[in-house]
């Protein structure tokens, strides 16, 4: 990843931004469709034809957001800098562990 490179957090932010949305587009648990498991799960439709569809290509996708987190969390001068207004790096950086277990734990295992 470029900001391994150069450490900019410009370009940290901009990927969190980037994962931010991605996780907005997951389907709602609450209100949300249905998967083949009769389950209301937090993951991507993947598949246009067949929207209960949920493959391994959601692991994949939490894979690149787990790897952000890595990114943030090796860095400990960051951590208790603010992403956004009211959030830090490490804050942010635990959201994404939580969202990737909960979906991990309990559709892919």
């Amino acid at each position: 990843m470029f900001y391994q490179l150069t450490y900019d957090k410009n370009t940290l932010k901009l990927i969190i931004k980037y994962i931010d949305e991605i996780l907005d587009l997951r389907n709602n648990a609450k209100t949300g469709i249905k998967f083949w498991n009769n389950k209301k799960e937090k993951l991507w439709i993947t598949n246009i034809n067949n929207i209960q569809y949920a493959g391994s290509e959601n692991a994949d996708t939490y894979g690149h957001i787990l790897y952000c987190t890595k990114l943030i969390l090796k860095n400990q001068k960051i951590h208790k800098e603010y992403v956004y207004k009211n959030i830090t790096y490490e804050e942010k950086a635990l959201y994404y562990l939580y969202e990737s277990k909960h979906i991990l734990e309990n559709y892919f295992i």
